[in-house]
């Protein structure tokens, strides 16, 4: 089988929610004005590589006044211990004799932090953060093998030609499409076992 490479924010991990949940928290706690800060954020600590964003979630709570520790320790208390998605119990358990890991993008504090509202995924895999561009990362960790990419960012045709891509689209009606070049699924759970042969 293909190395298995799945993506994190909004494939296993419920970032919206997360996020949501984090900054109302924030809001109560702390007194910020969360609609202002998270827009303050994308202006100020967003770095971007491309499509994509890394968010400097630390360094805006410390502009803030907040302090890490406090914070984690105090967050822990009120939000909800798990953030995945309900369809990853039973993609993890049929993935269970895979060689997969997570491949995220973004700086690893802040990875690591929301990686610590999954306690399914903990221990299970190895997790590979990165803030280069996933096609480039792949290309040079894994040069001329069979990968495979799960992600819900549309990367069809910038992949290595060994990385066979399944975009994630949750808002997807069918559960599975088949596309030039790639998979579309709306759940993990639409992904088989033979898929990942």
């Amino acid at each position: 089988m293909s190395k298995l490479l799945i993506d994190l924010d909004r494939t296993l991990f419920d970032t919206a929610s997360f996020v949501d949940s984090l900054w109302s928290w924030m809001a109560a706690e702390y007194g910020v004005d969360s609609e202002k800060e998270r827009e303050r954020g994308k202006q100020q600590f967003y770095n971007y590589v491309g499509d994509m964003y890394d968010y400097d979630f630390f360094a805006h709570i410390q502009d803030l006044g907040i302090d890490k520790d406090d914070l984690d320790k105090q967050v822990r208390q009120v939000l909800r211990p798990s953030f995945e998605f309900p369809d990853v119990e039973e993609f993890l358990e049929r993935t269970a004799d895979a060689d997969r890991a997570i491949l995220t993008f973004g700086n690893e504090p802040y990875q690591s932090f929301k990686l610590s509202f999954c306690p399914q995924l903990l221990g299970l895999m190895p997790v590979y953060m990165t803030t280069q561009s996933k096609p480039g990362y792949i290309e040079s960790h894994w040069p001329g093998e069979p990968t495979i990419l799960i992600d819900d960012k549309q990367l069809a045709g910038t992949l290595p030609e060994t990385t066979r891509f399944i975009h994630l689209d949750r808002m997807q009606e069918a559960s599975i499409v088949e596309r030039e070049g790639y998979l579309a699924v709306n759940s993990l759970a639409a992904i088989s076992r033979e898929r990942l042969v």
